[in-house]
């Protein structure tokens, strides 16, 4: 095998490898509602000023054809969010696409103090980062 041959090899050899892999197309999610919402919360005063906290961010997907009584509540741990169950780094979709696709009703939670529920350092204390 002659270099220039052996080059091209290991070029179109690493080409392959490092081109994304494409997620496997899925039909679009058939969907009788989704959107999003708070739950709990109180306001508090701190100095002088009116903040809510206490509340959680829910992210909600109930599919068409719901075939499960029971929804699926999906709640992170430590310093994640709700966004971990909503879709891969690579583009494919979340936990929560496939139980909707598999007929449940699923409920994405940030818990209080964390994602797209509130972080007001004046209630919650400061962060340990």
């Amino acid at each position: 095998m002659s270099l220039r041959s052996f080059f091209l090899a290991a070029v179109f050899s690493l080409t392959a490898m490092v081109l994304p892999v494409r997620a496997a197309d899925e039909p679009p999610l058939s969907l009788a509602r989704e959107g999003w919402f708070y739950v709990g919360g109180h306001l508090t005063t701190v100095n002088n000023k009116q903040y809510m906290t206490g509340q959680m961010y829910v992210e909600y997907r109930i599919p068409a054809k719901k075939t499960h009584p029971y929804p699926i509540i999906m709640v992170h741990g430590g310093t994640m969010s709700g966004t971990n169950y909503t879709g891969t780094p690579d583009g494919r979709e979340g936990w929560a696409q496939y139980f909707v696709r598999q007929g449940y009703a699923a409920y994405v939670v940030d818990q209080v103090g964390k994602g797209r529920s509130s972080y007001i350092e004046q209630t919650y204390g400061p962060t340990d980062l």
